[in-house]
């Protein structure tokens, strides 16, 4: 128990910070996406022979980019959809199972790289772009708990609930990990609009403030914005009160490769050129880091390895 505390304890000075920068994977090729299982997604892979070494390839792919500028590193296990729900419709597998495979998966391929830091990744029950399908707080709660025991039990380094549209869920999942005996670690993370609300209206600060309070003392490690375009995160949290990024409560962003608000990207038909190149995407990051104080950086929808590459490139020169 001392060691997990001391672990959990490095882990957190990691996310806020207090080390500098660390380097966030993007997302997974397309061709992944493409013949993903229709419930659970890429977890499905995790126990499949081609899937599993898909799968390894990306990890291996992202953990060199790290190596090789020595910066530490967040990967997130293949587990957005893994949702106790999700994984008995799938037929592939229980909950516990299925994220047990996950996460044995990414820790095994990155062994070797001691820089790398396993992170959870959950995902809310409905479409991360449509607000009005979350759950409310007590229904997430329920939902969402096997999966934070799962996860916990598998031994990730932190917990990330991401791409979370609407506080009520937020809240659950939050308070899902927090009444959990001595939880890891974790990471609440949200789709933020230029104009510094949540999808469903709600205004960054009043969501952290919220959360805070509700979780006290076990609040989030800290706050990220993904599934956003730089540019728009940006805007986004210049709009929040005076003296609100100074709390350093909002420390990461993965960024999405396109511009595009999620209706936009939502309206778009399938292969169509829509996301920045490495070079444009990671001059964007910067300048949002730079501007608000995030030092979690990332890729979302639409960045691969190359855009992670030159994101880490610019980050090392930086340090």
């Amino acid at each position: 128990r001392p060691q997990l505390m001391e672990r959990n304890h490095d882990v957190a000075a990691l996310l806020r910070g207090e080390q500098g920068r660390v380097v966030m994977d993007g997302s997974a090729p397309v061709y992944l996406s493409r013949e993903r299982d229709p419930h659970v997604g890429t977890t499905g892979y995790c126990v499949l022979d081609r899937g599993r070494d898909a799968l390894r390839s990306v990890y291996r792919g992202y953990a060199e980019v790290c190596a090789a500028e020595r910066l530490p590193m967040v990967i997130c296990t293949a587990t957005w959809r893994a949702t106790h729900a999700r994984c008995v419709r799938s037929g592939l597998g229980s909950c516990e199972d299925l994220n047990a495979a996950a996460v044995s998966l990414l820790r095994e391929t990155v062994a070797r790289y001691p820089q790398v830091l396993v992170m959870g990744c959950m995902g809310p029950a409905g479409d991360a772009y449509r607000s009005n399908e979350a759950l409310s707080t007590e229904e997430a709660i329920q939902y969402h708990t096997p999966q934070v025991r799962a996860l916990i039990r598998a031994q990730v380094d932190f917990l990330g609930p991401s791409t979370l549209p609407a506080l009520s869920e937020a809240l659950g999942m939050a308070l899902a990990i927090a009444r959990e005996p001595s939880p890891p670690p974790y990471v609440i993370s949200f789709v933020l609009r230029p104009t510094g609300t949540l999808l469903d209206g709600t205004p960054l600060h009043e969501a952290v403030r919220v959360i805070d309070a509700a979780t006290a003392p076990l609040q989030p490690t800290c706050y990220w914005v993904n599934c956003t375009h730089p540019d728009t995160c940006a805007q986004g949290l210049l709009k929040q009160p005076a003296g609100f990024l100074q709390m350093k409560r909002v420390c990461g962003l993965a960024g999405n490769g396109s511009p595009l608000s999620p209706e936009e990207l939502d309206a778009i038909s399938t292969g169509e050129p829509i996301y920045q190149a490495p070079e444009e995407w990671s001059d964007a990051m910067l300048r949002c880091a730079q501007r608000c104080g995030l030092h979690c950086l990332g890729g979302c929808c639409g960045t691969l390895q190359p855009h992670i590459a030159c994101l880490a490139r610019k980050v090392r020169a930086l340090q």
